[in-house]
């Protein structure tokens, strides 16, 4: 199968008496003859005829056929030496035949045109999109058919380019331990570029084209360096430039309070003062006595409707930028009444 001729065994005669002499006789489409045995002869392809006769008695004889079936059809595949190139790159494609014959001759086409008939085709004028195959005409005289064309092999042509790199920042002024969601956007990274991040010039992070830090702090550098992976680069990395970042240490606000005094007299004006600790540019101050806010939103709280065993203290909220919680409360101060007396003199 798939050749013009075929080696056929177990054609031997059975003769009588054993040991007798015989000779075969091959027509058709193979023609010969011999003594003994056609047994291991080469057939063509076709019909051929044995005729076995005795060689002392020619006229005693029997015949059969022999058929080869070639079924030689032939294929041819291509190859290329590469399919993703740079404008002017030399490509070499080259045909891989079956049943082509000792010498097949091919005809290369490129986007249906003829462009060659040699044993291989090259081109360095290959464009983006151009398809490129080989029609083979097989040099075997038992071909059926006689011709065949191959799959075609497209190619991708890419022209020079220059990579960049640029970090988009959720945010670049921060609270300590905010987190920030980093992205690197690549330009003319090719497909899944390779990314480095550093931090003020040391690698830190995955390499991957975004993730989140809580790590941050004042005055941090981050930057971010791309390997293209696009066919064409003038260079292979890109380092973008470098994000600063401005990260303020957490707080936690307090309040504390004074009175002028304590111990007083009946309907005594009194004046509380309260200092805040990381209360921001504009905290706000609730005053509370016994349990019920008082006064206005202000740091000095001034009464003369105390009554003996009353509690004063005050809420803080604080708008700093970065505190641990928003409000604090004060230390307590218990007010003593004095009693009312009349001052008399004898």
């Amino acid at each position: 199968s798939g050749q013009c001729t075929a080696v056929v065994n177990g054609l031997d005669p059975t003769v009588s008496p054993s040991g007798t002499n015989y000779n075969y006789t091959l027509t058709g489409a193979t023609t010969g003859g011999g003594i003994g045995s056609a047994s291991g002869h080469t057939f063509n392809a076709g019909v051929t005829t044995v005729t076995y006769g005795i060689a002392t008695a020619p006229a005693i004889s029997c015949s059969f056929t022999v058929t080869v079936n070639t079924n030689a059809a032939p294929s041819v595949t291509i190859s290329a030496s590469q399919t993703t190139i740079c404008a002017g790159t030399l490509v070499t494609f080259t045909p891989t035949p079956t049943n082509g014959g000792s010498n097949p001759t091919y005809v290369w086409l490129k986007n249906e045109n003829i462009v060659g008939t040699g044993p291989t085709y090259q081109s360095s004028t290959l464009a983006y999109g151009d398809y490129v195959y080989v029609v083979m005409t097989s040099s075997l005289a038992c071909a059926n058919p006689t011709v065949d064309t191959s799959s075609f092999i497209q190619v991708f042509v890419y022209s020079p380019i220059t990579p960049s790199a640029n970090i988009i920042a959720s945010q670049t002024t921060i609270c300590q331990g905010t987190p920030v969601h980093l992205f690197a956007q690549s330009i003319n990274g090719g497909p899944n570029p390779a990314y480095q991040w550093k931090r003020n010039g040391v690698n830190f992070g995955p390499n991957t084209q975004s993730f989140t830090d809580t790590t941050l702090n004042n005055n941090d550098s981050i930057t971010v360096t791309i390997t293209t992976t696009h066919p064409c680069p003038n260079c292979t990395t890109a380092t973008s430039a470098p994000v600063a970042f401005h990260v303020t240490p957490s707080v936690t606000p307090s309040v504390t309070i004074t009175a002028a005094q304590t111990t007083i007299c009946p309907g005594q004006q009194v004046t509380f003062t309260a200092n805040a600790v990381n209360g921001g540019n504009a905290p706000g101050f609730i005053w509370v006595v016994n349990h019920t806010p008082v006064g206005s939103n202000s740091n000095i709280f001034q009464t003369t409707s105390l009554q003996n065993g009353d509690t004063v203290f005050v809420i803080l909220n604080s708008n700093a930028p970065c505190y641990t919680i928003s409000q604090a409360i004060s230390n307590k101060i218990i007010v003593t009444m004095n009693s009312q007396v009349t001052p008399s003199v004898t």
